[in-house]
């Protein structure tokens, strides 16, 4: 075997090595229940009974594909897990006390339970 074959030989270990990196990392993050956005989960508020249902990342992304792959234009709607109502809104969590709700006016969100505002995100002033 030639220098060139075995650094050719060394370079496709080193790419595969990577690529199968990069494979179990992103694999892994079906085990998360959320993303940066919602460490938590994504919560669901319903409009109809007020339960909260709470989507990891993998059940929020199977039931948006479902939606995408049955052709409708219409957006995913969210079942709720007490009622059964798609009628379900993307809420917020105080990071204050913990409660969710539904953001009802523009500007910066004010929890209805503890009365406190949502912090800045960082570098907002």
């Amino acid at each position: 075997m030639s220098r060139k074959d075995a650094s050719l030989s060394i370079i496709a270990v080193a790419v595969l090595a990577g690529a199968g990196g990069v494979f179990w990392n992103t694999s892994r993050t079906s085990e998360r229940k959320g993303n940066i956005d919602f460490p938590d989960g994504h919560p669901y508020m319903c409009n109809d009974c007020q339960h909260v249902t709470v989507l990891t990342d993998k059940e929020l992304f199977r039931i948006k594909n479902a939606a995408r792959e049955s052709g409708s234009l219409e957006p995913a709607r969210i079942p709720c897990e007490a009622c059964g109502s798609k009628n379900t809104t993307l809420a917020l969590r105080c990071p204050n006390c913990g409660n969710c709700f539904l953001r009802t006016a523009p500007g910066r969100p004010v929890c209805p339970h503890c009365n406190k505002p949502f912090p800045l995100p960082s570098g907002d002033k």
